[in-house]
């Protein structure tokens, strides 16, 4: 066999030290690291993480769901992550959920699902099959356990909740996604400007869901598959009805 070269050697060593080193998923997945690399409050315009609410924990032999995805007999390792921040100003209080995949399955990608319905997607390991971090939202009226906008949109005196609203208009996905991608880019040790590439998925409300993303958060994105976007609502409530009626 020929000897290698003295920088071949160099090269070697160094590529199987960095190998060596490469932090785990447990070693990445604990509370003291998220919390190290949190946006600080003003750094997203109007919202403020609490830091002490945050909670971290490495889940073995995850099965996959959320958004278009469906169930899949594989498992994975991800970190499961959940943050908490307030609208400045407001006393609101919105839970935000991640799923970071192994390290070495990560490839720069962040996944953002759509819901269905008037439902938000409550499921944040929607990503893991394409290597991809990926969340999901309480949306502030509580989304994650299944909550519709239908259910809470009314106050007693009949008047609209806007907030509730706007969050499942587009505010809160796209603010989950911002908050997502910079938490990812800390988590894995990218640099502030690395490129994480970022995709949303959903069909029917979740393609609706996909329209407003574009349209208001379209800098956060480079891609979107939005099937069947449910919208121009009196028409389709309309057509709905029609096949009864005859």
């Amino acid at each position: 066999m020929r000897p290698r070269s003295s920088a071949a050697v160099v090269a070697f060593v160094a590529a199987y030290a960095a190998a060596a080193s490469a932090e785990s998923l447990a070693d990445l997945c604990t509370l003291s690291n998220l919390k190290s690399v949190l946006c600080s409050n003003g750094t997203l315009l109007g919202i403020n993480l609490i830091s002490s609410a945050s909670t971290a924990a490495v889940v073995y032999n995850g099965t996959v769901g959320g958004g278009m995805t469906s169930s899949s007999s594989e498992t994975y390792d991800y970190c499961n992550v959940t943050l908490t921040y307030i609208h400045h100003g407001k006393t609101d209080n919105i839970i935000v959920k991640y799923a970071f995949p192994e390290p070495s399955d990560f490839k720069n990608r962040f996944y953002v699902g759509g819901g269905g319905g008037y439902s938000l997607n409550t499921d944040a390991t929607g990503g893991l099959t394409y290597g991809a971090a990926a969340g999901a939202t309480s949306a502030g009226y509580d989304a994650l356990n299944g909550v519709g906008f239908d259910d809470g949109v009314l106050l007693g005196n009949g008047s609209i909740k806007w907030d509730a609203t706007y969050m499942f208009a587009y505010q809160a996905l796209g603010e989950m996604t911002q908050i997502g991608k910079y938490v990812t880019k800390g988590f894995y040790g990218l640099s502030s400007s690395a490129k994480v590439y970022t995709y949303y998925e959903g069909c029917s409300d979740g393609g609706r869901e996909g329209m407003s993303q574009v349209q208001r958060y379209g800098d956060e994105y480079d891609g979107a598959i939005t099937g069947a976007p449910a919208f121009r609502m009196a028409q389709q409530q309309v057509n709905h009805v029609f096949s009864a009626e005859v």
